[in-house]
This record gives structure tokens, sequence and C-alpha cells, in this order.
């Protein structure tokens, strides 16, 4: 802790005079914190030009505070980074206290309407068949926080000890407060719990509480397109849907033949052209159908793969009525 590394940018007043002699404490971390969100509250560092410049600066703490977007924002936003950007170190914010910070410890507003559509979002996100929750989860992971601002707010009210993930109780608990009906809750949870982690991550409850509308923008839906197109070819082909399959441990229910006659199934289907591979005009057609196709009636599969049973994958599709794929 003497040496004087890292990015100028975020770096602490004492790590810049390091040079070897003096040392530092943990307490630089938090400087660089509070340069991180000046950066996402206004878009910009607070200190810059020469390493000279840079440094009086930082030790005068003097950084712009004035003007837009500053002058309309939320004062303890700018309490919060005026106690991380302190020169001396031990005036500095610890991190105890940063995390206990009235802006950082009031919990967002929630919109009831948009709470009730998110919850209806991942009861039919459940009811999908398991295909069509990994189509939706790679279209999830392309928005950005505009698309999914109504999702965030539900998440952040369920998690309850501020992790980053949902526990069983915390989804339990929330859907209860929101006089959601909780009977059948325990399938739901596994349902939404796509990589078996027994919690909820944010990426997991973000696909699950997307809505149509969003998910059906050209955008999002070519994204989630290349995810699936391994090779980079423009299309995908029934070894790129296996290999897809394969990397979600779907073998772990179905046999690798199964798995492989689903590809072949998927692409008859939707392989509108012929050339026995999807391309995007497919695919938009296919992720449609994750939404328009979806009924409530909609049988378990999964019941009817017992050890031994031999199912054809079409019987799979009828069955499904929605997506092709795996249930």
């Amino acid at each position: 802790m003497k040496s004087a590394v890292g990015s100028a940018t975020y770096a602490a007043p004492e790590v810049f005079s390091a040079a070897g002699v003096t040392t530092y404490t943990k307490a630089c971390d938090l400087w660089s914190l509070g340069v991180m969100t000046y950066v996402m509250l206004c878009g910009k560092p607070p200190f810059w030009g020469t390493r000279e410049q840079h440094y009086k600066a930082a030790k005068n703490e003097r950084y712009p505070f004035r003007d837009d977007p500053w002058d309309r924002m939320n004062p303890q936003a700018k309490d919060l980074i005026k106690n991380m950007l302190k020169a001396k170190p031990d005036q500095r914010i610890t991190i105890t206290d940063c995390v206990k910070h009235p802006w950082l410890a009031t919990p967002p507003t929630e919109d009831t309407s948009s709470s009730t559509a998110v919850l209806g979002n991942l009861k039919n996100f459940a009811a999908q068949s398991t295909f069509s929750r990994m189509c939706i989860t790679a279209v999830a992971r392309q928005l950005d926080h505009k698309h999914l601002k109504d999702i965030h707010q539900v998440f952040r009210s369920m998690d309850k000890d501020g992790n980053g993930v949902l526990s069983m109780q915390e989804i339990k608990d929330g859907l209860g407060g929101m006089g959601c009906d909780v009977s059948n809750f325990e399938q739901l949870f596994n349902n939404l719990d796509m990589d078996g982690s027994h919690t909820i991550d944010y990426t997991e409850f973000c696909a699950a509480g997307l809505g149509e509308k969003t998910s059906m923008q050209d955008d999002v839906i070519w994204a989630a397109f290349k995810t699936f197109d391994l090779d980079n070819t423009g299309y995908i082909s029934v070894e790129n849907l296996r290999s897809v399959l394969d990397s979600t441990d779907v073998q772990d229910i179905w046999s690798a033949d199964v798995c492989k006659q689903v590809g072949e199934e998927i692409i008859a289907k939707y392989d509108k052209d012929g050339d026995n591979r999807i391309d995007f005009e497919d695919w938009r057609l296919l992720m449609n159908k994750c939404w328009t196709g979806k009924r409530k009636d909609q049988p378990d599969v999964t019941q009817n793969m017992t050890a031994g049973t031999e199912i054809h994958a079409y019987d799979l599709l009828v069955q499904v009525n929605s997506l092709p794929g795996i249930a």
C-alpha cells in the first residue's frame, strides 16, 4: 500500500502522492467509489487535466457541483459524494456508513400498477417451456436500464437484505405482500431459477418480468438472435440449437437424441424458406410464439418424461402448443 498505482481518474490523493514512501489504507477505495458515483450521475469525471492539475483539484476537493444536472440532483446523492470525496482519509466516510447512507437506504417508490404487470409476467414466464424461457432470457440480457425500470423497482422492493439476489422466502413474502396467491409458489420459483442456484438473480428476474411489448422490439430480438447464432453466420442451425441446449444442462432431463430431435423440429416448423436453418425473420416469428402462443392450460410435458419413455419431438411441440422445445 505504498505504490502510486491504478487509474489516475479514480485514484485518491494519498495514492497519487505515495510514491513508495508514505502508506495509504482501504479508505482510498471509498474515494474511488465516490468518483464512480459522480460519473454515473453526471457522465463526466470530477477531476481532469494534467496530473498536477488533477492532484491539486483533488487535494482541494474542487469539482463541479453546480448547473445541470447537479442543480436538480437529489441532495442526499450530493451529500454522499461530498463525504466520499474527502481529501483527508480520516475524514472520509467508511464503507459501513456508506451503505447506511439515506440516499442508498431509502426504498424506491413503487408504482402499484407496474408491480401488478411485472408479477403477471412472472407467472406467464414460469408457465413457458424451458426453451421459450431461454429465448426470453437472451432478450433480457440485451436490455438497458430504461426498459427495465419497473422490473428493477419490484426487484429492489423484494430484495430485503440488499444482496442482489432473491431467496425463495423473499419472493414469497413479496408476492404475498402484493396480495398474490402463493399456494403453488415452489413450482413457480423453480421455473424462475434457470441456473439451479436456489436464488433468483437479477437477470433471471428481469427475463421473467419482461412484457410482450418490450421483448418484441427489433433491436433486442436481433441481439437475442445473435446469442444463438454461435458461429456468426447470420443463421441459427440445428447444431447451434444443440449447443445451446447442451449449455443449459437440459440433458439432465432429456437424452442427447431427444435434444437433437427437438432442434430439428424447431427448424422444420419455423424454417419458412426450407434451407434447414433459421434466419432473422424465422426467429422473429419464433419469438412472437413465445408470447402469443402460450396458454394457461398448457400441459406439463415433463410429467411424461419418465425413464424409458419415448416421445417424438413433434408430439412435444403439439403438447406445448406455443414454442416448440423443452418443457
